[in-house]
């Protein structure tokens, strides 16, 4: 049996990975100040195997606390403020909680020597540099503070494995969708928006032409990567790991989907594109795929209509 820490825990992500996790017969730790994430999702939880402590990564005494607590063997850091856009409006706020969060944890998962530690990283990372593909050693330019401090974040990883012998997994997720996205947020993901606004018989905004495409993984996908790079050896060659299908959807095919699935003849709104949005983007998820036994990825259509 082993004890995780999932922080982020109440969030779209951090709940799927904590469930998976006490589904095996194994103790989560969960982390969550609730600046995003669900107090029902952290109900849903409730378990003999399933601790919660309410706070925020940024607080040096509290975190010390949930370490002091427990014997942690693998620390899954899930938690954020995901999105580019309040990364612009308020780039102190997300730079506080992605960058000194992220060094909180690092700094008491070294002190006290736990397996393994998991970062989810963001494809934001890469910016508008024209390679495609993205894989590993695709070149990375940010264009948002959020991108910034996800690789900052990625190099303080890097650090504490050098100097600290932390093993340490960045996890680059690309676009994750799935059922419980919260939809409540002009900048969640596009697919829980639109479907929150056909389901309520609304014609959604698309920023831009509608062209830009995404790689679009399943948020069950995330979590199979997550807890297979708790458990894979350890070594130079997966320390980095690009998650995504390989596979680019545009947001006008997304409308399109649907408008079939709920039987619309709509025609979407369009308005300027955001700052900070890329045009495109999408994974070589060869290294993924191998790490996962070249299990399939699930069917971007078939779980659209699924939701």
């Amino acid at each position: 049996m082993t004890v995780n820490l999932v922080t982020g825990v109440a969030g779209f992500i951090g709940y799927e990975l904590a469930k998976k996790i006490i589904s095996s017969n194994n103790i989560v730790i969960g982390i969550d100040n609730f600046y995003s994430g669900s107090r029902k999702k952290v109900k849903d939880l409730e378990s003999v195997n399933f601790y919660f402590y309410e706070g925020s990564i940024t607080d040096y005494s509290f975190i010390e606390k949930v370490f002091n607590s427990h014997k942690i063997d693998y620390v899954f850091h899930q938690a954020a403020i995901s999105s580019v856009g309040s990364s612009i409006e308020d780039p102190i706020q997300s730079n506080h909680v992605n960058l000194l969060g992220t060094l909180n944890l690092l700094n008491f998962s070294s002190k006290y020597n736990i397996s393994r530690f998991i970062f989810a990283s963001s494809a934001a990372v890469y910016g508008v540099l024209p390679e495609l593909p993205k894989n590993e050693l695709s070149a990375t330019s940010p264009i948002s503070p959020y991108a910034l401090e996800k690789l900052t974040s990625e190099y303080y990883l890097d650090l504490f494995s050098k100097l600290y012998d932390l093993q340490t997994i960045k996890l680059r997720y690309f676009n994750v969708y799935g059922k419980g996205q919260n939809p409540n947020n002009e900048y969640s993901g596009v697919i829980s928006i639109f479907h929150k606004l056909f389901t309520s018989d609304q014609i959604p905004t698309i920023f831009g032409n509608g062209n830009q495409y995404r790689d679009f993984i399943h948020v069950s996908d995330i979590v199979e990567i997550n807890i297979a790079a708790s458990k894979i050896e350890y070594s130079n060659k997966i320390r980095l790991i690009c998650c995504g299908t390989g596979t680019k959807t545009s947001v006008n095919e997304i409308f399109a989907l649907f408008c079939e699935k709920f039987n619309k003849n709509w025609k979407p709104i369009y308005k300027k594109e955001r700052k900070g949005d890329i045009f495109g983007s999408y994974s070589d998820n060869n290294l993924m795929s191998k790490i996962l036994k070249n299990k399939n990825t699930k069917e971007f259509k078939t779980e659209i209509m699924k939701l």
